[in-house]
């Protein structure tokens, strides 16, 4: 038993070191501290009727919205997920007559690291379909890395006059639900080793037992006397005896026949 459980360990430890392979991964993604909204951070577009939320914007009029740091490290794109209620199911602006005219659509307006973009596909700034109320996300790829933010929003083409005669009155709202910047890279399987599997234990305890009745019998033919007919004997009775390890009953049947033969001689000298 003490065996088994001995090989049993060392079958867990052998398999345990390789039964896991190391996985690396660099989150290379940052979240830009949100501190918004500001009072009137839903704004209307420079068009005058489609809705925008400004996130970061001192340039203008009276636009001083300053929801991040302007001293924000920016890396390979801007990513902005937002909520937008109010539109229902819509996802269309629509004539006077009420007939469908262009789709609504989201995208990311500003200035960084010396690309501007104000309209929809501008520098890498491809704008994402509203199918009516939801959550959505736009990203803008940017040219080259930054050290500042020099304007962002969250533009889009939605026709506020569709739902009131104000903005206030329309029940349009934009939340903005997180800023990113960077790109989060692919899990690596780092290099291992092919696991080396240990002997089962009844393989582990076979092998033994067949190790030591080897051994038992070489053992035993390794021994000499100077009579050839005693040596056969005792190859052939220590060979049987091997598996239970006793040699007892051996030593017992030749001390048995020694004195049988003692007793024979005297009897024979003393007739």
């Amino acid at each position: 038993m003490k065996m088994k459980s001995m090989v049993a360990a060392m079958t867990a430890v052998a398999l345990s070191a390789f039964s896991f392979a190391a996985m690396t991964a660099s989150a290379a993604v940052t979240e830009i501290p949100y501190t918004g909204p500001s009072e009137g951070a839903l704004a209307i577009m420079d068009d005058g009727n489609s809705i925008r939320l400004n996130i970061y914007n001192v340039w203008g009029g009276n636009n001083n919205f300053e929801d991040i740091e302007k001293k924000t490290t920016v890396t390979d794109n801007v990513t902005i997920t937002f909520t937008i209620s109010g539109l229902g199911d819509n996802n269309t602006n629509k004539d006077e007559a009420g007939n469908p005219t262009t789709p609504y659509q989201a995208f990311v307006c500003g200035s960084i690291a010396g690309a501007q973009s104000f309209n929809p596909g501008e520098v890498g700034n491809d704008p994402v379909a509203i199918n009516g109320d939801g959550q959505y996300t736009i990203v803008w790829d940017l040219p080259s890395d930054a050290e500042q933010i020099d304007c962002l929003l969250i533009g889009t083409n939605i026709n506020f006059y569709q739902y009131g005669a104000s903005l206030e009155e329309s029940g349009l709202n934009i939340k903005l639900d997180s800023i990113k910047t960077g790109v989060e890279d692919a899990p690596t399987e780092a290099p291992t080793d092919a696991p080396t599997e240990a002997p089962t234990t009844e393989a582990a305890a076979t092998t033994t037992a067949a190790a030591t009745t080897t051994a038992a019998a070489t053992t035993t033919a390794a021994g000499t006397t100077t009579a050839a007919g005693t040596t056969t004997t005792k190859a052939n009775n220590t060979t049987g005896n091997a598996a239970t390890g006793d040699s007892t009953p051996i030593a017992v049947a030749l001390a048995g026949l020694t004195v049988a033969g003692a007793v024979a001689l005297v009897s024979r000298k003393r007739k």
